[in-house]
């Protein structure tokens, strides 16, 4: 069952980071119409969202399944 588990991890793990990969502009976009953080110009939070976007792919693949 651990295996099992394991390659299911690393299959979501794979297809969710290269999902964020190839619609990264279409997520970052999307998540910038919801939040609105009047500090920031529109460009500034579409900068913070990539960032953030990039971010959380790196951490997701850096991440090791046991």
């Amino acid at each position: 069952m651990n295996k099992l588990f394991a390659w299911a991890v690393k299959y979501g793990k794979t297809h969710f980071t290269n999902y964020l990969k190839e619609n990264k502009a279409e997520v970052v976009a999307a998540v910038n119409a919801k939040l609105n953080l009047p500090v920031l110009s529109e460009k500034a939070e579409a900068e913070l969202f990539d960032a953030l976007i990039s971010a959380t792919i790196e951490v997701i693949e850096s991440v090791d399944v046991k």
